[in-house]
């Protein structure tokens, strides 16, 4: 029993750093496999739903990332994961559309690893290789981490895309928030920017595979880099 206690305190350690962000909302590509979100109307207008998504601890430094489409609140809150999981936090997606091409470990566009864990059928979309990964930012207000993933993004026309630039120029977008964020500002270290941009027509990006996701002190994150 105490052996089980100190394992379980080493997992939320190892983890607690690292409320993650991997959301999949539906577009042109595997429309059935991912969470919708879409706007209604154009200028900055959309419709979001709330992803869910099960962290299989592999190790220190790797985290299997499984999301499911159809589960409710209800039903996420209802499961009882045994040690090596977690739950994710709900995340709020950014993008109007957005697509998984593959799971991490496939070798072509269109293959998925699906599984049923705890009752439910869950997709591997995304494997983080790296939760600590070095940032130059000596306030310390950013968390850096590595993730494998095919993950392509859309924004609507009229759009405002939130950019966050680091000192070395390299520029990262907003790609979702913590649902139940108590601050839409996040703390912006003095050599970084935050600025954004309205889409004048509609804008599909392919984040970079690893992707370097920024999480700040709100838990927005911030991933890329991205050629803009």
């Amino acid at each position: 029993m105490l052996y089980r206690v100190l394992m379980k305190r080493l997992f939320i350690i190892a983890v607690s750093l690292i409320p993650l962000l991997f959301l999949g909302f539906s577009g042109k590509k595997n429309a059935d496999a991912n969470i919708v979100s879409h706007s209604t109307e154009k200028k900055d207008i959309k419709k979001t739903r709330i992803g869910y998504e099960i962290l299989q601890i592999k190790g220190f430094n790797k985290i299997v990332v499984w999301i499911n489409k159809d589960l409710s609140k209800e039903a996420f809150e209802a499961i009882d994961l045994p040690l090596g999981w977690l739950k994710n936090q709900p995340r709020e997606g950014e993008p109007d559309d957005a697509s998984f091409a593959r799971s991490p470990e496939a070798l072509t566009d269109g293959e998925f690893t699906d599984k049923e864990h705890f009752g439910h059928l869950w997709r591997h979309n995304a494997t983080v290789t790296d939760r600590n990964v070095p940032i130059p930012d000596a306030e310390g207000l950013i968390r850096g981490i590595r993730i494998v993933k095919y993950h392509e993004v859309t924004f609507n026309e009229g759009r405002t895309i939130y950019v966050l630039t680091a000192p070395t120029g390299e520029k990262y977008i907003r790609i979702s928030r913590d649902a139940e964020r108590k601050t839409d500002k996040p703390t912006i270290p003095s050599a970084w920017k935050l600025s954004s941009f309205v889409t004048q027509v509609s804008l599909t990006l392919q984040l970079p595979n690893p992707t370097l996701n920024l999480r700040m002190d709100n838990d927005d994150s911030f991933q890329g880099p991205i050629d803009l």
